[in-house]
């Protein structure tokens, strides 16, 4: 990857921060506009099901995307294109497998519990897809990150889906249909598959030619040896970000759980400026502190 020029960066770095805030705004528009549409109690059974589901996708991705973050762009700056195409196949298999288990494990799970409150097993139920989608889409998000295509990526998936989220909301307020929790899932798994499409297509346009053609080069110690610190930052950061929902969940009402979501929803403004300058420093942090380690290739 060629350096990036004073006022090249500026603009990347202003098109980010634009991105950015207008996916976290969205966002945050997206979920007060669900609430008022499904109300405390349908929005408080979306929310807990949506961080059981955010939790375990957390899981299945091994810490493999922010893997990628450190071994895609030191593979691209020490020409090791090899070991470049090798990590995308490698944490591809993994994360697939680890997502396809724990999906299956969810359902199993909600399954023997179904004795519970009804309202709540069926969006549990409509929710153990999402793990797999959610996390082959973080996954292409953190590759196009990789790649310096981050707008791009953001664009797709943190402007494009609350919009299209928003605009089916609307759309059934509008003719008087009830949303229900299971519903919303179900219209946010079609979102998420769409948000998957474009990024495999970015992922197919952007991805280095040399990448494409070279011969795989295998290096899994090295790979676990970065991406299970990572894991259990990860995990930890997890806990700190869903463990209160799933808390508050446990103990009390539906509608209890909604309104809190809501509340949680505008405390995650705090962290605006620190992801969106990760999003913007992460891959060429990566490519000058490790293009010269070999053990990354």
């Amino acid at each position: 990857m060629t350096a990036l020029s004073a006022p090249a960066l500026t603009r990347r770095v202003a098109s980010t921060i634009g991105v950015t805030s207008s996916a976290a705004a969205l966002a945050m528009l997206a979920q007060i506009y669900a609430a008022r549409v499904l109300g405390a109690v349908e929005y408080g059974y979306y929310s807990y099901a949506l961080a059981w589901v955010m939790t375990i996708a957390t899981l299945a991705k091994l810490g493999l995307d922010t893997t990628a973050l450190r071994v895609l762009p030191a593979c691209a700056a020490s020409h090791s294109w090899g070991a470049h195409r090798a990590f995308a196949q490698f944490s591809s298999r993994w994360v697939g497998a680890a997502s396809v288990g724990l999906a299956g494990l969810m359902l199993l799970v909600v399954a023997a519990l179904s004795g519970r409150e009804q309202p709540m097993t069926t969006a549990l139920l409509f929710a153990a897809p999402l793990v797999l989608l959610l996390a082959f889409v973080d996954m292409r998000l953190s590759w196009l990150q990789a790649l310096r295509r981050n707008v791009e990526a953001q664009l797709a998936a943190g402007v494009a889906r609350p919009l299209l989220l928003i605009a089916l909301l609307a759309g059934a307020a509008i003719t008087g249909r009830r949303v229900t929790a299971a519903l919303l899932i179900a219209c946010t798994a079609c979102i998420l598959g769409m948000v998957l499409v474009a990024l495999l297509s970015m992922s197919r346009r952007f991805w280095p030619e040399r990448s494409r053609t070279a011969a795989p080069e295998y290096n899994a110690k090295a790979w676990w040896s970065i991406a299970i610190p990572l894991f259990a930052i990860a995990i930890s950061q997890m806990l700190l970000a869903r463990a209160d929902v799933l808390i508050v969940g446990s103990f009390l009402s539906p509608a209890a759980v909604g309104i809190y979501a809501v509340a949680n929803q505008l405390a995650t403004l705090v962290t605006f400026g620190i992801s969106t300058t990760n999003s913007v420093t992460a891959d060429r942090k990566s490519t000058r502190l490790n293009s010269s380690h070999v053990a990354l290739s």
